[in-house]
């Protein structure tokens, strides 16, 4: 029908009836298959499950059940929905829901996976124990930890949820959380925001303040998965996490906790112990109302704590390849040389930091100072008689002490650029606690004890 329209008039109309039903029929199948793309995506993610990313520990006290059953826990393994990792003495599980997401269940834990989609999974720690969370920021992706009376929920954080019986506590260390109770009868509460640096427990408002156990707990795990190109993150998220970590650790501005802490960090993951250094020099020096002396203190502490839990983690090896059959001199002596340059590598980043935050000039007077702790911490690390089986002798601390000292000094050195009479040249004494500076006073530096030592009793040689 042509209404009295010109030929070629009803011939445009013609093609533009047909082009716009073409144009409509394209949409409607790209919407179709978006939304089938995004249903397929959800079932992808539930069929394949979360995978078991490393394990830290004894790995025979992990276990995964599986429709009942008991199974031993290996990395690379899958987890699928109502699965539940169980983790005893000694022992720690890392399990990546999605790439993005990272949770360690903690020792003597009882972790279900309750949901798992595209970009949004849950665990389930009714039964009990202690989960970290550490989700990519930026990425959208949504990651929560349900208790018996509460759901916590975030993006992009890092968290510890710890449950006991019917208590619970969320503590966040980067970003914030969402902590919903859920009332008598299943009813949800209003929700609690929980930021950085503070703790909600059994979804009351949350207070400031961090355990030391909570924060070692954390950076531990952080430093872990930064260490580990498996973990799903990005480089660049790891850092932002370590970072934002380790800042709220040094704004408690508690010298206990920020060695607690380092020292943990550095036993878990030996490869960021300076990272771990670095991080907190930087955090001090951007902290408001800061001094170069508070800089000074926090380095002083991280530096000591980092080579100390470095070397804790070398001796353990040692015992390991002892208890194996090795030569218990042989592994006396790689744990003392391991322990050396974990120190070199500790002070030399702490100088380097100081450099960047107070300047060449005072990073140089500190360079002493850093040796001497550096000294003092890998020393009582890698004599520790925490450790099992531990070849390093303590009768001999004087001795691995010279040798520790002599790195420990270059990489102060090295660090700051000192030379000449700036140059630090560390000496320690037979004590595991008491070292001498070159001007001849005499400091004495109390060893950290990391939280959970049991937890280093199994250490991958590549201290990642």
């Amino acid at each position: 029908m042509s209404f009295g329209l010109p030929n070629h008039f009803v011939g445009i109309f013609t093609q533009f009836v047909v082009t716009m039903r073409f144009l409509t029929s394209k949409l409607l199948s790209s919407i179709a298959l978006g939304a089938l793309a995004l249903g397929l995506s959800a079932a992808v993610a539930h069929a394949q499950g979360a995978k078991i990313i490393k394990i830290v520990g004894n790995s025979a006290n992990a276990t995964l059940t599986h429709n009942g059953a008991d199974s031993q826990l290996s990395e690379g393994a899958t987890v699928q929905v109502s699965d539940v990792i169980n983790t005893g003495v000694g022992v720690e599980v890392y399990v990546a829901p999605y790439p993005g997401v990272v949770a360690t269940v903690k020792q003597n834990s009882h972790a279900a996976l309750s949901k798992l989609a595209a970009n949004d999974a849950e665990l389930d720690l009714s039964s009990g124990g202690s989960v970290v969370t550490q989700i990519e920021p930026n990425k959208n992706h949504k990651f929560g930890v349900r208790t018996p009376k509460g759901v916590a929920a975030a993006k992009g954080t890092v968290y510890v949820t710890t449950v006991d019986g019917v208590q619970y506590s969320v503590s966040v260390l980067a970003g914030s959380v969402s902590v919903t109770p859920i009332l008598a009868g299943g009813a949800l509460g209003a929700p609690v925001q929980v930021v950085g640096g503070s703790t909600s427990t059994n979804g009351g408002a949350a207070s400031t303040g961090l355990t030391g156990n909570v924060a070692a707990a954390a950076l531990s795990a952080v430093a872990v998965a930064k260490g580990d190109p498996t973990s799903g993150l990005s480089a660049d998220a790891s850092a932002s996490l370590l970072a934002s970590t380790t800042s709220t650790i040094v704004a408690t501005g508690n010298t206990a906790t920020i060695a607690q802490a380092t020292a943990a960090a550095a036993a878990a993951a030996p490869s960021q112990a300076a990272a771990v250094v670095t991080a907190a020099v930087t955090a001090a020096a951007a902290a408001p109302n800061s001094s170069a002396t508070t800089v000074m203190d926090v380095a002083k502490t991280v530096t000591q704590a980092a080579a100390q839990g470095a070397a804790q983690a070398a001796a353990t090896i040692a015992a390991q390849t002892t208890a194996s059959g090795g030569n218990s001199s042989t592994a006396a002596t790689t744990a003392t040389n391991t322990a050396a340059t974990a120190a070199s590598d500790v002070a030399k980043a702490a100088t380097a930091a100081l450099t960047t935050a107070l300047g060449s000039t005072a990073a140089q007077a500190a360079t002493q100072t850093i040796a001497t702790a550096a000294t003092s911490g890998a020393t009582a690390g890698v004599t520790s008689s925490a450790v099992a089986g531990n070849p390093v002798s303590n009768s001999g601390a004087s001795s691995v002490a010279t040798t520790i000292a002599n790195q420990a000094s270059t990489g102060a050195n090295t660090g700051s650029g000192a030379t000449g009479s700036s140059a630090a040249s560390a000496t320690t004494t037979a004590s595991q606690s008491t070292t001498t500076t070159s001007t001849g006073t005499t400091t004495t530096v109390t060893p950290v004890t990391p939280v959970d030592p049991s937890i280093t009793v199994k250490v991958s040689p590549s201290g990642d």
